[in-house]
């Protein structure tokens, strides 16, 4: 199921979407190209991604996105979780606890949006505003 995606994640690149046909890839970091694809409103329920790194901030999104699955270099215990939850297959080379900031010193900014959020609808709202405020940018 993965085989594809696995392949297509080297480099710079850090999202791959792929069903058979189509393939998308991102070199954006963080959640921002989860949140382009959920602003088409394209029907993503036969692809799967493979991502760089996967937490719980970026599970709630590929449940919005209704993926058939997600692969992740790093995935977090609480992705995992979530993505189980939601009956989405998945798969990760390595599993962790946390995601941390990119300086390294604390907890992801997108991960402490939506510690607390338990409704994937309400976690992209969190997320989108959590966007904003880092980068000036609405989403």
């Amino acid at each position: 199921m993965f085989t594809l995606v696995k392949e297509r994640l080297q480099g710079e690149v850090t999202l791959v979407l792929e069903n058979g046909a189509v393939q998308i890839v991102s070199h954006k970091r963080g959640v921002e190209p989860l949140l382009d694809l959920l602003d088409t409103q394209a029907d993503f329920s036969e692809f799967v991604a493979g991502d760089k790194i996967v937490g719980r901030a970026a599970a709630m999104l590929y449940v919005r996105l209704h993926l058939s699955g997600v692969y992740a270099r790093v995935m977090t215990a609480a992705a995992k979780a979530i993505l189980d939850e939601y009956g989405i297959p998945n798969e990760w080379y390595c599993l962790t606890d946390r995601i941390v900031n990119r300086e390294g010193t604390d907890i992801c900014p997108m991960e402490r949006a939506v510690e607390n959020i338990f409704d994937p609808e309400q976690a992209e709202r969190a997320i989108r505003a959590e966007f904003a405020r880092r980068t000036g940018n609405a989403q």
